[in-house]
């Protein structure tokens, strides 16, 4: 299991890679901007967004692979957001039983979550990552400098699963956050490198312990539950939904005792100091028939986490009624 790796130069590091062949699966919008540094390599343009994130595309990308003679000792390499993060390592997966890949996440998002820990997914209609696999990348590769050009949305959407992991870390990563938004804000480089180095490594620290998600991995759902559901119903980010997904969560927690409103209040504020919305308007209903689909579920209970303290949490089996009966006590908040 590979840690992150940063590079000063994205086009000198390709250069390096030594593999009969070599496919780059490029985002759309990383291409525009790109490029000139990307050309030079065999790649294949993806289009942006969740509906990417489909066997429609992932069929369409092996007939290109087989057509062009990739084998299994092709590398294939994917740079881009969290949808082609996944979308190359479930292809990699499948493609002739197993070929090596790495990945160059250009988001924040990617870069301190989606890329790390070797879960490949693909949404089937409107429930996200309902198939996939877990195959570790044979490297991922950060280049800060992506972000220059990376929207102010999709930068709050990354701080989003970075303030996640600061909850679940503890004190000292909170308040690191806490003492440097307005440097987080404005890109500064080495408070940035630090910020994406140490979420990538609480989340590897995490996968390492359980690698196929059977235990303590779970934690790294926290917030995503409710995130999922709203996303489906919605159509707002992933960054959105997970910041209110996690302020809910500590509701309920707070609502069965498990954590005071002093902590309540210092994930909302963290939300909003970093632009990420406390609440978003739902329909109970609505949510609870997308959570029906979670692969979360096991039988009539969700397996849920609850943040009680900074670095403390809870993993519940919580019956659907009773998640049905917080998210009606918190709808019209």
């Amino acid at each position: 299991m590979k840690e992150i790796a940063f590079v000063d130069n994205i086009h000198e590091f390709l250069s390096t890679l030594q593999y009969p062949q070599m496919l780059l699966l490029v985002d759309e919008n990383v291409h525009k901007n790109y490029s000139q540094l990307l050309d030079e390599f065999d790649t294949i343009v993806v289009p942006p967004g969740e509906y990417s994130k489909s066997f429609t595309l992932v069929e369409e990308l092996i007939g290109m692979m087989l057509e062009s003679g990739y084998q299994r000792d092709s590398l294939l390499v994917g740079v881009g957001g969290g949808v082609v993060t996944d979308i190359t390592g479930f292809v990699a997966s499948v493609y002739m039983r197993g070929m090596p890949f790495g990945l160059i996440p250009t988001t924040l998002l990617a870069m301190t979550d989606a890329a790390i820990g070797g879960k490949n997914g693909v949404n089937v209609g409107k429930i996200k990552n309902c198939a996939g696999t877990i195959r570790q990348p044979e490297f991922v590769t950060v280049w800060p400098d992506f972000l220059n050009t990376l929207a102010q949305k999709e930068f709050r959407n990354g701080m989003a699963e970075v303030i996640k992991h600061a909850i679940l870390e503890g004190d000292d990563f909170m308040k690191f956050l806490f003492e440097n938004i307005e440097k987080i804000k404005q890109k500064d480089d080495q408070i940035l490198k630090e910020m994406i180095q140490r979420s990538a490594d609480f989340k590897l620290s995490i996968v390492k312990q359980d690698e196929f998600d059977n235990d303590v991995r779970h934690l790294l759902n926290l917030g995503h539950t409710i995130a999922h559901a709203l996303e489906a119903e919605t159509r707002l980010s992933h960054g959105e939904c997970v910041a209110a997904g996690i302020i809910l969560d500590a509701k309920i927690a707070q609502r069965k005792e498990l954590c005071d409103d002093n902590f309540t209040g210092m994930i909302s504020q963290l939300m909003k100091s970093y632009e990420l919305p406390e609440t978003i308007p739902y329909n109970t209903e609505a949510l609870m028939s997308k959570i029906a689909a979670d692969k979360k579920r096991r039988e009539n209970h969700i397996r849920y986490v609850l943040p009680v303290a900074p670095g403390d949490y809870r993993i519940v089996n919580m019956d659907e009624s009773e998640l049905r009966n917080h998210l009606k006590n918190f709808e019209n908040d």
